[in-house]
């Protein structure tokens, strides 16, 4: 297991009632429905950052690419004197 799935089961186990079944539906069923619970908001926490963090990358990229090119068009104007 990675470390987010440790961390999911932990979340898991720490959430379910103490009880062997909670009415219609066991226990082991509802630490299946929690886990898979748990790992969808996780994975959607961490497909958000990897999209916050990839814009951010293509935004500096951008910034860089501009500074690169007034640098050239400056060492052509200054070659050119």
């Amino acid at each position: 297991m990675n470390p987010l799935q440790v961390e999911i089961a932990k979340t898991v186990f720490a959430h379910l009632p103490p009880v062997g079944n909670i009415g219609l539906i066991s226990r082991e069923e509802l630490a299946t429905m929690l886990h898979t619970a748990c790992t969808d908001a996780a994975l959607a926490g961490w497909a958000r950052g990897t999209e916050t963090a990839q814009k951010r990358l293509d935004a500096e990229m951008a910034i860089l690419r501009q500074e690169l090119k007034a640098l050239q068009t400056e060492l052509v104007y200054e070659q050119t004197k």
